[in-house]
């Protein structure tokens, strides 16, 4: 597993941990407020041994709109698109060159700070979400 953390908009080069349990504080907001969401796509390896990646460029870009409306800070695209060629080839073995023998790829992105309050929504947010009646 690579995890990155944010500060502010910034996000960390990360690190590679064994894939295990995940720590989390009972007042981080995916737990109290659903602040969290996940991309999945899939990872082929071809006859030359290369990986193929389907349109990972989208998935960041899904990932960038969801946080968006989740008021959550969101990696680059290239941040998105390099940690998952990172995880790839970091579990190369796992990834097949026959049908069905694809990797299953998720990234994401959980508010995790130790605060009930979630992330102040920014003016334009608040605008886009909010409907005078």
């Amino acid at each position: 597993m690579k995890c990155s953390k944010a500060k502010g908009d910034d996000f960390s080069q990360g690190h590679f941990t064994p894939y295990g349990n995940v720590e989390l504080n009972p007042s981080a907001g995916v737990l109290n407020y659903g602040q969290g969401l996940y991309e999945g796509l899939k990872a082929n390896r071809t006859e030359d041994g290369r990986f193929l990646l389907f349109s990972p460029e989208l998935n960041a870009l899904r990932m960038k709109m969801g946080a968006e409306r989740l008021c959550m800070p969101s990696p680059s695209t290239q941040q998105f698109t390099d940690s998952i060629e990172q995880t790839v080839l970091a579990n190369k073995r796992w990834v097949g060159g026959k049908l069905g023998q694809d990797a299953k790829c998720k990234a994401g992105l959980v508010f995790v700070c130790k605060t009930i309050q979630p992330k102040r929504m920014s003016e334009p947010v608040r605008r886009k979400l909010l409907r005078k009646i």
